[in-house]
């Protein structure tokens, strides 16, 4: 995909989401500095359970799985 479509792309994208639709136009300008897009092969991880993290992940397109507790065994044999 040309890059400077997916700037464009991505760019309307997060405008019109509704947790950033209150930005002013430096405000925007500054988040946009920090967004990019990133694509993951279907069945990977995108973040683990407690592991840090430094960003935010908006899901543009997919669907996602959410596992909480996945490789815990249960208290007391109890699901």
């Amino acid at each position: 995909m040309d890059a400077v479509y997916r700037e464009r792309v991505l760019e309307a994208h997060i405008r019109q989401l509704s947790l950033f639709k209150e930005l002013d136009e430096v405000e925007f300008s500054k988040l946009r500095e920090h967004v990019e897009l990133v694509e993951f092969e279907s069945g990977g991880v995108i973040c683990e359970e407690f592991a840090q993290s430094d960003c935010i992940y908006v899901i543009r397109s997919g669907v996602v799985k959410v596992l909480a507790n996945a490789w815990t065994e249960p208290a007391n044999g109890r699901v």
